[in-house]
Formats: C-alpha cells, structure tokens, sequence
C-alpha cells in the first residue's frame, strides 16, 4: 500500500506488549493506509490495544503516575509475572523513535514502579532512566540535536521518584528538541469510545483533548469552534446529515458554565433551540463523529519553529454504535476526505457490517488495512492482515461473523 504525501512520514510504526491484559508478547505494525480497520469478536484484545497506547501516552507526557496507570489489574491474569514490558516505534520523516518501559510489580502486587525507561532516535539514545536515576545523552552539550553522526555521550544525570516518567519531567526546551517532539506525538494521540449519554451538555471551561468516553465533548468544542472556519465547515456538512439543523451556539448557564444548544429551522419558518442533551443518542453521535473528523486540524501543542510537525493518531472504538446503517458510509468518505488533508491516522476497532464491506472493497485498497484479531479462551491476543481478496460467494461481514475471513 502507498503512503500519501500530506502523512510527512509521521505514524506509528511499531507497538510491542507483554504481561498487560491479555496482550502477552503482543507485536503490531500498523499498515501505511490512511485506516486501520481493527477486527474480531469481543474479548480479542482490540480495546487492550487502545488502553496500552492510551496509559503508555498518559505516563510519558506527565498526566499520571505508573501505579495509577499500571495498577495490578492490568496484569494477565493467567500468569505469574511481575514485569510489564512496552516499546513503541514511531516514524518521523523515515527516521525512527523507540521508546521503551518497563514496570516492576511488587510480590504482592501492592504497588509498582518504572524498572526501566529509554527513548532512543535513530538507534542512538536520547534519555534513559533506571534505578531512580535518569541519564541524558548528547554531543558536545547539545541535546538531542537530531544528529545524523558520532556517539553519544552521558551529558547530565539527576534523580527522581520511580513513579513517575523520566520524559515527562523533561521542560519543552531547545536543549531537548527531539524528546520534545516525540513527546508531543504522543500528547495528538487521542483515544476515543463514544458514548452519548455519558456526554455533559455544560462547559466550565475549555478542553484541548478528548476524554475517553467523550464525557467532555462540549468542553472541546468549545475549543475547537474558536476556529471560525472550522465551525462553518462542521456546521454546514452536519446540515446535509441532520434534517433541519441550523448552527450551534452557547448561552450562559450560571456564573461560569456554558450550555451548548442545536438550532433547527421548522417549517414556517420557525426555529426551535435545543439542548444538546435534547439530541437523540443517534444525533448526538453523528455530531461528534463529524466533529472529531473537523477537530484534526486544531492541534492541542505545537513545536515552535518545527517544520516537520508531528502528526495525530485518532484511534476510535466502534465509532458505528448508536448511528444507522445508511450513516455509515457517509462518514467512512468523509473521514477519507479529512485524513487525508491532515497528517492524521485512524486506528478504528468496528463490528459494523457497513464498515467491513466497505473495507475490503477492491477500490479500498490504498485507504485501509485491515486486521484480524483472535483470542482463545485464557489465552492471549493474536492479530493477522486479512487479505483484501477473499472466497467468493459471501460478503466480506458475513465471512467475519462466521470466523471465516481470510488472512
């Protein structure tokens, strides 16, 4: 599959596992399309590959420490071990990032703590932390210089808690350029399982990223709607896919909070405002769907002066629940439309008999890989390409609902 100039060589290459759920000596590598269509039956291990990204991303920019992160319930149950092991290869410009952490666990499993982390770029290390002690590498006292040549050197050392990430406790800073811009990659990596009815109509303030269940959504449109020319793009497709719709806009709601409303045109003339909880599910999913899809320009944290920005992965779980079948299809093209105007990949998990056929259409080729996940029962993930050509007679949904699609 060919990769489309607007990537900039920027995605997720690699992501390794081991002794967390049920991904035990987990490897993957994502496909270059624009979408990775994740497949499988429920408990195979798709979701666990969300919340690994997701609690490796929160450790490494700071937002937690590893005993909330990587509480003991994150272990595989079925085994004795008391060490987590993850690596994550990035690419940046045909150049790559290995990141790599390991937690300790102690024997009763009361607490843990980081045994081991190192970032390295080009096979050359950039940052390692072990036994309470971070070392920083370099040359000539500059760090992390994207230095195409020479050894890099032990440049400074300091200690901190073994709680917390040796990355994140590193400032934005032009002495650490590469950490920096491998930090911020990680911080456009949003994983989102949309649920409406979990989704507060109020906004206190704004929100730059997403929370899982997109509990905060009015919070980050709220963000994302100062892009004036966002909103009107947004607002103008949401009124081809809603009947009636008109715009969106915000009224007070006590001291601080504001209410999100939806503007609909009656006939006669008329509009009718509602609260954004007054949407149904259905609605309500549709709107942040398309939403998400608008949102990938408005970046959270960018690199001053950085030429080669990183870009966003969008992972989304079953993005296809609450929404019928005919509005589906419409989405899948606009989310090829927008990522590829974007340096954004998407790593969606689906069941949906729209998304599957749609997939593995001929013509789909250079949008999606596709993946099969599997798993026995108290045994561990696996996850195969499903080739785009299969046996004929059935369509592609009908052959994943019997087990029978072809890797």
């Amino acid at each position: 599959m060919s990769t489309d100039s607007n990537w900039g060589g920027h995605m997720l290459k690699r992501i390794y596992a081991d002794n967390f759920k049920s991904l035990v000596n987990f490897e993957w590598q994502p496909g270059a399309a624009h979408i990775n269509l994740m497949l499988g039956p429920n408990g195979s291990g798709k979701t666990s590959v969300f919340d690994c990204l997701e609690r490796i991303g929160a450790f490494a920019t700071g937002e937690g420490k590893i005993d909330d992160l990587f509480p003991s319930s994150t272990l595989t149950l079925w085994q004795d071990v008391n060490t987590q092991t993850f690596e994550i290869e990035w690419e940046r410009q045909g150049r790559l990032y290995l990141y790599e952490l390991a937690i300790a666990h102690s024997e009763n499993r009361t607490h843990c703590w980081v045994s081991h982390e190192r970032l390295h770029f080009e096979g050359k290390p950039l940052l390692e932390f072990k036994e309470g002690k971070v070392t920083l590498y370099g040359f000539r006292g500059i760090f992390n210089n994207l230095v195409r040549s020479g050894i890099p050197e032990p440049m400074q050392t300091y200690s901190i808690d073994e709680t917390w990430s040796a990355m994140a406790s590193l400032p934005a800073s032009a002495l650490y350029t590469d950490v920096t811009w491998f930090k911020t990659a990680l911080r456009r990596m949003t994983v989102v399982q949309i649920v409406p009815p979990m989704m507060d109509e109020t906004s206190i303030k704004e929100s730059q990223h997403p929370l899982r269940y997109f509990q905060n959504f009015v919070s980050w449109y709220r963000w994302i709607s100062q892009d004036q020319g966002m909103a009107i793009s947004l607002q103008r497709e949401l009124k081809e896919i809603l009947p009636g719709f008109s715009h969106f806009k915000f009224e007070p709601y006590g001291p601080e909070a504001r209410l999100l409303k939806a503007v609909f045109n009656e006939e006669g003339g008329n509009q009718i405002a509602l609260t954004f909880n007054g949407l149904s599910d259905g609605q309500r999913m549709l709107v942040a769907l398309y939403a998400v899809l608008h949102g990938l320009s408005a970046q959270p944290e960018g690199l001053n002066g950085a030429t080669d920005q990183p870009g966003t992965l969008l992972c989304l779980d079953e993005p296809d629940n609450f929404v019928a079948s005919g509005e589906i299809q419409p989405w899948l093209t606009a989310a090829e439309e927008q990522l590829s105007k974007t340096k954004t990949r998407l790593l969606m998990i689906s069941h949906h008999p729209e998304s599957i056929n749609y997939s593995l259409m001929p013509s789909s080729e250079e949008t999606y890989s596709v993946y099969w996940f599997s798993r026995e029962e108290n045994s561990h993930t696996r996850v195969q390409p499903v080739a785009s050509e299969q046996p004929g007679g059935l369509k592609p949904s009908e052959l994943a609902a019997r087990g029978w699609l072809k890797p």
